[in-house]
């Protein structure tokens, strides 16, 4: 019985290790939460069917699990910053979603004096003036954008 394991291991000593390759690294992106492992499992298993059909030196088996492991490393880093980049565009926060929007002065706003403040959605904003000129209280402005948290804001001819 020994004899024939022994046997078994030295004819199929490439296809255990590709094996235990492929399962150690199932494991570890199973376990994980991130992308720790999975760019060796296109390698590993290509090579467990090398090891087993092929009389490949180990050597060979070797190159092709590297590429192969590089290729998918390189292959998934383009796929998700594609991913990432197109989330990025379409995903606003939602401060992002005031600018262009009409805000009323509840507060007088004086850059010079860093007081001002515009009401939005219900909610009241400190508020500075693009143009640096005062806004007088009850006008109607337009958010142009957000400079840490406060709206930067331009006049509009109406009045509430």
């Amino acid at each position: 019985m020994a004899e024939s394991f022994a046997s078994f291991v030295s004819t199929y000593y490439w296809v255990i290790i590709w094996a235990i390759v492929c399962v150690a690294a199932l494991v570890a992106e199973v376990a994980s939460d991130a992308l720790v492992a999975i760019w060796f499992l296109p390698g590993a298993v290509i090579d467990f069917f090398v090891a087993l059909f092929s009389p490949l030196h180990w050597g060979f088996q070797l190159m092709i699990f590297v590429l192969l492991s590089v290729i998918s490393l390189v292959v998934s880093r383009i796929v998700i910053r594609k991913i990432q980049k197109n989330k990025a565009e379409y995903s606003k926060t939602n401060t992002d979603l005031l600018i262009g929007k009409k805000a009323i002065v509840t507060e007088d706003i004086d850059n010079i004096s860093e007081k001002g403040a515009v009401k939005i959605n219900g909610l009241e904003w400190s508020a500075r003036s693009l143009n640096q000129q005062p806004i007088e209280k009850d006008r109607i402005v337009l958010v142009q954008s957000i400079e840490g948290v406060k709206l930067i804001v331009t006049e509009l001819e109406e009045t509430k």
